[in-house]
């Protein structure tokens, strides 16, 4: 209200969206808005590649895709960036040399091992190198499982490392083992609404749940890998 052309105010706001002197703002909107008074903000392009579709800058059209590759240029030590870029697309290009989507996990691995769903997609891919070292698909599935479970034994309630715990055929939970059924019933347990838990428990449990993207087209979304979409409903 006091400073409309406040970048960094527009970028935290865009986390809710809300209203300023009397108008509201989706999270899109604060996220075009943040960008347009600072173009330099690796997170801000981040975020809106992260809304459907992307967004609008001064006028033009951002895919997603391209967010992620504006958030890069930007910031190239921006590892989330660089996770998504790759998760989600067949890559993408940055300074003119282009990426696949494995090598952009890796790079974001490099950057932040922490990882465990970027470890989890390596795995899925076969396997792939990570500061200089490979890492085969059984060795980058374990990394995965080692931080859930690490995760977990910090929060026995983190609904999504259940979930993910689930997605790479379970661990052990202080003390106690959980197959993959049961990963995903905890996470319920949570959250009954967790639509990705109930989807999956529905394929290990022989059972048929409605798979919905209510917000995008596949050619918008990243479910077109066949992998997570995180605006399903069940």
């Amino acid at each position: 209200e006091v400073d409309a052309d406040n970048s960094n105010v527009w970028h935290w706001l865009g986390c809710t969206g809300g209203t300023v002197r009397g108008r509201s703002y989706s999270q899109k909107e604060c996220f075009e808005k943040s960008l347009e008074l600072k173009a330099d903000n690796s997170d801000a392009w981040f975020h809106l590649g992260k809304q459907c579709g992307g967004g609008t800058v001064d006028g033009r059209l951002y895919s997603s895709q391209e967010c992620f590759e504006k958030a890069l240029e930007v910031d190239a030590d921006n590892s989330s960036a660089w996770h998504l870029l790759g998760r989600f697309f067949d890559g993408g290009t940055l300074h003119g040399r282009s990426y696949s989507h494995q090598e952009c996990v890796e790079k974001s691995l490099e950057l932040k091992a922490d990882n465990s769903d970027a470890w989890r997609f390596l795995g899925m891919q076969g396997g792939g190198s990570v500061g200089g070292r490979s890492y085969s698909q059984k060795e980058c599935r374990e990394k995965a499982k080692e931080l859930l479970e690490k995760a977990l034994e910090v929060d026995e309630d983190n609904c999504n490392a259940l979930y993910w715990l689930g997605r790479v055929h379970g661990g052990t939970v202080r003390g106690r083992s959980y197959n993959q059924k049961e990963c995903f019933e905890k996470a319920l347990e949570v959250d009954a609404d967790h639509s990705l838990a109930w989807y999956w428990l529905g394929i290990v449990d022989g059972g048929q749940f409605t798979f919905m993207v209510p917000c995008c087209t596949s050619s918008q979304h990243p479910s077109v890998r066949g992998f997570d979409v995180t605006c399903c409903t069940r």
